[in-house]
């Protein structure tokens, strides 16, 4: 059974020692992880998790979820904006709890089915994918959005500038990981892409500027 891919908090507790704040997980092609995405619960510790921005991520294929909330009380300024959640009707689209509360926003997300009710947002979209069921080998370029999938210009400005290629964003940007017909930006990175065997996992440029929390 492969791991959670990208994690918030840790699974085990850690007294009164541990807690996440100020995280930025952008441009993200995730595929066929335990959980894709996944905030464990910190609700032992009493801290909050808090100031954390989930966009512009292509989550592919999680065998339990595309995304998942343990607990959500002790969850603050927690946004989850223009990403594209595809489960190919496998698992979850949200492992997420049936009252979400104020501390987290949903908006402008692409799902290729009907995730939860607390899960779903404003001007969210519900489209297929051609990311399922996923390849053998692994390559960045085949979660490129086809030109039929309704995400052009449909993200709201999050401020992150540069795609998953290197290509800059529109003021009005596209959902998911990489902008349809930008050109490469100067100011935005030129990364590399090797391909990625199975277990399924394509996992690049987290931007972490997290902060332990606790005395």
């Amino acid at each position: 059974t492969p791991s959670d891919c990208i994690v918030l908090n840790a699974e085990s507790q850690f007294g009164d020692s541990w807690g996440t704040s100020n995280v930025n997980i952008t441009n993200n092609i995730v595929a066929g992880c335990r959980n894709n995405i996944a905030f464990w619960g910190n609700q032992g510790t009493g801290l909050l998790t808090e100031d954390i921005l989930v966009a512009h991520n292509t989550l592919v294929e999680g065998q339990n979820s595309g995304l998942r909330i343990i607990n959500a009380t002790l969850l603050s300024n927690v946004r989850i904006q223009n990403n594209i959640i595809a489960q190919g009707g496998q698992g979850m689209l949200a492992d997420v709890p049936r009252e979400m509360g104020a501390g987290v926003t949903f908006s402008n997300n692409l799902w290729d089915g009907e995730p939860r009710d607390s899960a779903s947002g404003a001007d969210d979209l519900r489209s297929s994918t051609p990311f399922t069921p996923l390849p053998d080998e692994m390559l960045a370029a085949l979660f490129i959005p086809s030109g039929d999938m309704p995400v052009v210009n449909h993200g709201i400005n999050v401020g992150i500038v540069c795609d998953y290629f290197g290509n800059g964003r529109d003021a009005q940007p596209d959902v998911g990981a990489v902008e349809l017909g930008s050109v490469l930006a100067d100011d935005c990175p030129t990364p590399e892409f090797p391909a990625v065997s199975p277990p399924p996992r394509i996992v690049e440029y987290v931007e972490i500027n997290a902060s332990p929390r606790g005395d």
